[in-house]
């Protein structure tokens, strides 16, 4: 899930996506945004609407890390 209410934030888990990031005009994002780790749902690629954008591989590492750290606890 990416939501824009960053005081949503659970430290350590979420990942922050701002407008200064180097891979924030790759993302397609329109405002600084918040990845919610815990929030996952898997979709077919017909329902989403648009094109989706991208994010850094540091980001997505960072991303399955904090999920994995998640999971096993």
């Amino acid at each position: 899930m990416i939501k824009t209410k960053l005081h949503q934030e659970i430290e350590g888990l979420d990942i922050n996506i701002n407008e200064d990031d180097l891979d924030y005009k790759d993302s397609g994002l329109k405002q600084k945004s918040l990845v919610r780790v815990s929030r996952l749902a898997v979709v077919n690629k017909s329902q989403l609407p648009g094109i989706l954008g991208s994010i850094s591989i540091q980001r997505l590492q960072n991303i399955k890390a904090n999920l994995i750290r998640w999971i096993n606890n």
